[in-house]
């Protein structure tokens, strides 16, 4: 699926901008530079023990407003997420902060398009790309129905410059765009009639008055959540133990047997590259309760990271970069938790890397390597979104 677009002025700088940082991902080696960034990295893993660490991390609060969740964030800095308030965006090169519900111009758009005031953006933004390019759903009036949108910033931190634009929801009131990728390809999910979930790809930019263009159903019987890559290949989990890794270029769906244990596991997919790699987590059963969970990473077969108790993955946050990055969480208790970082073949505990390692303990999201040759991270700390950045001391 290639992309069509608008070009405004905006959009040229942008698609500079993203195709430039495309360039340093596909040319550089394992350490390549986006922003200059720095951070911490290092320690001894619940996997295994490894070298003392090259960088440490920096922390940087976003101020968002009462309980923060946290999406999503590019490789520009910009980080998607929610409050109290509803769905925010927050630029961290610029230190701009935005709470979409309150930005008449995109409230205006929005009724226009809905043809009814009182829609809203809730908690559903979703996704940002490297474009800046913001996928999610927007509500009724009486928050009974959702509608899938993208949102155009072009990088720009000036509202009045962003565009939004409603997705088709296929008849369906319960739809939400859940990815999108370089391209403009969005991933969306909707429910049939009879109440299962289906999804497909949809790319608004190439479905135009003068070529109109279908949307790929992927045929799914039912799924929660699934991610997409750049070269239109869906990860998610197809049914209970098993995942499935769709191609749109070839149009071919591959079932993969995720019950690495020999047990019964369930789980979802929390991160696709462009490799075709994914990283999921697997809950199973010990006979009782569901109560351990493995961490796996696929590539041509499954590998299995980190097996035992309460080692989880944060959803819907990215938990692998195109490094084969992978961070995942081990919870002790309600208060305590450790974060970690499997990077080439050594373990991480990124609690370890900062000043007030409780600033780690919840990672949700991270970025490619930076310049430093590791990662950017946004954690959840105290109910507050902290931005963790690589430094070399």
């Amino acid at each position: 699926m290639k992309r069509l677009h608008k070009f405004t002025g905006q959009f040229v700088a942008a698609s500079l901008l993203a195709a430039l940082l495309i360039a340093v991902i596909s040319i550089s080696s394992p350490s390549p530079s986006f922003a200059e960034k720095g951070g911490k990295g290092g320690g001894n893993g619940g996997g295994g023990s490894s070298d003392p660490p090259p960088v440490m991390y920096s922390t940087h609060t976003i101020p968002s407003t009462g309980n923060s969740y946290v999406r999503g964030m590019n490789n520009w800095g910009m980080v998607l997420g929610d409050d109290d308030n509803g769905a925010f965006l927050y630029d961290s090169t610029n230190d701009a902060f935005h709470s979409l519900d309150f930005i008449a111009s995109l409230g205006a758009q929005l009724d226009a398009l809905t043809g009814e005031p009182g829609w809203w953006f809730k908690n559903s933004a979703w996704t940002i790309n490297d474009l800046g390019e913001i996928v999610g759903s927007v509500a009724n009036p009486d928050d009974s129905g959702y509608r899938p949108y993208v949102l155009e910033t072009f990088l720009s931190n000036n509202p009045l410059d962003w565009s939004l634009e409603l997705l088709p929801d296929f008849g369906s009131v319960q739809a939400t765009a859940l990815d999108i990728n370089s391209h403009g390809d969005v991933l969306i999910r909707y429910e049939r009639p009879d109440g299962t979930r289906e999804m497909c790809l949809y790319n608004p930019w190439e479905d135009t008055a003068e070529n109109p263009q279908d949307p790929v159903h992927l045929n799914l019987i039912s799924t929660s959540h699934a991610e997409l890559n750049n070269n239109g290949q869906v990860a998610g989990i197809y049914v209970q133990g098993t995942a499935f890794l769709y191609d749109a270029t070839s149009d071919s769906m591959e079932l993969i047997d995720i019950n690495s244990t020999s047990r019964d596991p369930r789980g979802s997919i929390y991160g696709l590259n462009d490799s075709g790699q994914f990283v999921g987590a697997a809950q199973v059963n010990s006979g009782k309760k569901w109560t351990e969970n493995s961490i796996y990473l696929y590539t041509n077969g499954v590998e299995t990271i980190v097996e035992g108790h309460h080692f989880i993955l944060s959803s819907p946050g990215r938990a692998l970069n195109s490094d084969s990055d992978v961070f995942y969480i081990k919870y002790l208790d309600r208060e305590v938790n450790e974060s970690y970082l499997v990077r080439d073949g050594q373990t991480w505990k990124l609690n370890d890397l900062v000043s007030d390692g409780n600033l780690a303990s919840n990672v949700l999201t991270m970025s490619e390597r930076d310049n430093t040759g590791f990662p950017q991270f946004v954690s959840i700390s105290d109910r507050r979104a902290i931005i963790l950045t690589p430094f070399i001391p």
